[in-house]
């Protein structure tokens, strides 16, 4: 592969948009470490790049109304673009607790712009991951909630509506605390698969449980 305009962060994110890659966001690489981390915040980049295989060339990406530098964020490929949300730049609050994005965009490659995604009604800070489901037409993203002394974390799920930019809340009553935890789209349902974690200050999560969501 080229190296010309080629992205130099790692901890960043890598998604494949048909015949081509798009790489956004991390931090510089330093030698012996995957990212810079807390001691290095000016290095993270809101910057990337898109590979077209055919070309074997990489294009810079525009970085007006691009999110802000970041890593660890839900990146997804939805109808050819680039979906961002979350992530975190490893900086801290005040208590010590690592603080977390509550915003995104999408990137097209075609026209190399980003639009901003709306934050009404949008996911906890502390979202964890994410999938579109082409049928639905729908980004599912789901997160950890943690309560101070509940032990393990509660799933939360909610559900991204491009066409109309609009989040909504999925009732959850039925999914148990769970950590580790997986989801898998199968064109119709929303599978969940992880290790059951009914107290972790207690007891270390041992049973692996599986669950399916039908909208």
């Amino acid at each position: 592969m080229s190296t010309v305009n080629a992205p130099t962060t790692s901890n960043g994110t890598d998604v494949v948009l048909g015949a081509k890659v798009v790489c956004w966001g991390g931090a510089p690489y330093v030698e012996g470490q995957t990212y810079a981390g807390p001691t290095n915040q000016s290095g993270w980049t809101n910057s990337g790049a898109v590979y077209n295989v055919a070309d074997d060339a990489w294009t810079p990406m525009s970085t007006t109304n691009a999110p802000s530098p970041r890593s660890a964020m839900v990146a997804l490929a939805m109808r050819g673009k680039l979906f961002i949300w979350g992530g975190t730049d490893e900086t801290t609050n005040s208590l010590g607790e690592q603080s977390y994005f509550r915003d995104g965009g999408i990137f097209d490659p075609e026209t190399n712009t980003w639009t901003s995604i709306s934050k009404d009604g949008s996911p906890n800070p502390t979202v964890n991951n994410g999938l579109w489901a082409e049928e639905q037409g729908l980004v599912y993203v789901w997160a950890f909630i943690w309560t101070p002394g509940a032990g393990s974390p509660a799933v939360a799920l909610w559900t991204y509506d491009p066409s109309a930019d609009r989040w909504a809340s999925i009732d959850v009553t039925g999914l148990p605390r769970m950590q580790y935890t997986y989801f898998v789209w199968t064109g119709q349902d929303l599978l969940a698969i992880g290790v059951l974690a009914p107290d972790l200050t207690t007891t270390p999560p041992t049973t692996i449980g599986g669950f399916r969501y039908t909208q």
